[in-house]
């Protein structure tokens, strides 16, 4: 029968692995850009669409962890263990991003950001609320403003996620340092390396 320790010890493992992937997805999204050809307009709107696609891509990647993370952090808070405050205060850190994941993942949102790249780019913070169109915009790069869901700043999700990160790390040694001594050297028995006669 697995144990509450077990339990615990796994929800928080998961929990890690999940903000691992929200700092992927972030970096990913940063890398992102797109630069207008004044002669080309066919050109533009495919390599608009292409931007977007990628940038809803990470976008959703990043959305869905969150949600993965959250799931496990709650399990951990509802559990009678000294973890489990950290797991509400994880949960309760998160609920902003969890509203805007339920309105950025429905069919209905897809359908209005997806098919109308100006007005994602407008609701991600990309492009001024008042443009109409890219014609007097030279590039555009995605940075710690771009808006998650539409309502959350990159850089402040990246920097909670580390946050909670380091905080998994400094309390329950995620990643302990690789010991490259063998097993026998650390029993004390030294292994003699035969001489040629």
């Amino acid at each position: 029968m697995t144990s509450p320790r077990d339990l615990t010890k796994r929800a928080i493992c998961l929990i890690a692995d999940h903000l691992d992937r929200i700092l992927a997805a972030g970096e990913d999204i940063k890398t992102l850009h797109y630069t207008v050809n004044p002669t080309a307009d066919t050109a533009n709107i495919e390599t608009i669409n292409g931007f977007v696609r990628q940038c809803r891509e990470y976008e959703l990647a990043a959305m869905a962890a969150i949600l993965r993370a959250r799931e496990h952090a709650d399990h951990l808070g509802r559990s009678r263990t000294s973890f489990a405050p950290l797991g509400r205060l994880f949960a309760s850190a998160t609920a902003a991003i969890l509203d805007c994941a339920e309105t950025t993942m429905t069919r209905d949102d897809y359908a209005f950001t997806g098919n109308d790249p100006i007005d994602y780019l407008r609701t991600r913070g990309l492009i001024a609320d008042d443009a109409g169109c890219l014609k007097t915009t030279e590039e555009i790069r995605v940075d710690g403003d771009f808006l998650i869901g539409g309502c959350i700043h990159l850089a402040t999700l990246m920097d909670m996620t580390a946050t909670f990160l380091d905080a998994l790390e400094d309390h329950f040694a995620l990643f302990p340092e690789f010991d490259p001594a063998p097993a026998h050297a650390e029993a004390g028995h030294a292994t003699e390396t035969p001489t040629s006669v």
